[in-house]
Formats: C-alpha cells, structure tokens, sequence
C-alpha cells in the first residue's frame, strides 16, 4: 500500500542473497499500462460495454508517476487520487471516485451485528474468502505445478 517505495530485502538464509532493488513507483506504473491496455482490449472486443469516454494512458502518465511518487498518510494518498480524477487527470473529467472505506471501518460496522448473515454478505467477507482461496491456489496448485513449493 506504499507506491512510492524504494527498498529491497535479504535473505535470512542465506545470508549473502537479496532481493535486488524494488522500485514500486516504476513497477506500479508499469501495471497501471498493463491494466489500461487490458481495459482498451476488453472494450475493442465488447465495445457495448463503453460507459463513456475513455482517456489514452499517454494523457494520464504524468499524473500517475505524480501520483505513485506522493507520499503521506494513506487517506492524503487517497484523497489525492480522488482529486486528480475529478479534474480529469486520469479519469474523464469530473469523475468522482467514492471516499476510500477501509477494512477497519468495515470490520467496526460489523461487529456485534445482531444477524450475521450480514457479515457474510459484507465486501470485507467476500474479500477474505476470495484471498483465502486464491491463496491455496497459489501453494497447492500454481506454485507445485512449476515445481516450487512452499512450506
């Protein structure tokens, strides 16, 4: 949740080895043009999906390096986010992204609720279920059928 990090880390065994330098900023815009370029193929493909007018990723990656470089406290981050689509800078203009709700207020809302079948049907439920699952995918499936396993 820090796209403006640069850092790497060592192995704790052994002890010589590192990560090698992880700069989020140029990874993170890296997949920031690799999701825009899916949304444009998806839209070329299902051109009825098209809510609206579309911003080349040309026009935004200014704004996005701007954006994954600024650092502060997450709700800044967010908020910044929020402004620079509403003035068009990555998204058509006026569009308004909703206020970031966190997983703890969701968690807070939530707690002592008198039916809990809520619970179960709350984004934070789903979410957790989803990368629970996905999860053990990745180290009983994915990852042992590339000859990797984890322990």
């Amino acid at each position: 949740d820090r796209p403006y990090l640069v850092w790497q880390f060592r192995y704790e065994y052994p002890k010589e080895l590192t990560s090698g330098k992880r700069d989020n900023p140029v990874t993170f815009l890296e997949a920031c043009r690799a999701l825009h370029a899916m949304f444009v193929r998806a839209l070329e493909l299902r051109p009825e999906a098209r809510g609206g007018e579309s911003v080349e990723f040309a026009d935004m990656e200014s704004a996005l390096k701007d954006l994954l470089a600024f650092q502060g406290v997450q709700a800044v981050r967010a908020e910044q986010w929020r402004e620079a689509a509403k003035a068009g800078k990555i998204l058509p203009k006026g569009f308004e992204i909703p206020a970031y709700a966190g997983w703890n207020e969701e968690e807070t809302r939530l707690h002592g609720a008198a039916d809990c079948t809520v619970a179960f049907k709350s984004h934070l439920c789903l979410f957790l279920k989803a990368a629970s699952q996905h999860r053990a995918y990745v180290l009983n499936d994915l990852l042992p059928g590339h000859g990797l396993m984890v322990a």
